[in-house]
């Protein structure tokens, strides 16, 4: 299991929603157990640099685990985001 870590000021900054939208996103999160799923991780990823960087580690990742999945990358105006 991966977890993908970003600063909150980082995260608004990419954010294609409102602040509230965001707050109401990380309250479902945390309920849902997010504080758990990070703690539990095989590997946390930090996100707080550029997009390609965690692509970098995501593939990494994949590849020491054997992984077979594909990690695409697209573009979305000015930013790029893992799908």
């Amino acid at each position: 299991m991966v977890f993908i870590d970003v600063e909150d000021g980082r995260r608004l900054g990419r954010s294609l929603v409102t602040v509230e939208q965001l707050q109401h996103n990380d309250q479902m999160k945390r309920e849902r157990g997010v504080e758990r799923i990070a703690r539990e991780a095989d590997v946390v990823v930090d996100n707080n640099g550029t997009i390609e960087a965690s692509m970098v580690a995501l593939l990494h990742h994949a590849h020491v685990r054997g992984g077979t999945r594909q990690i695409e990358m697209r573009k979305t105006g000015t930013d790029s985001e893992l799908a």
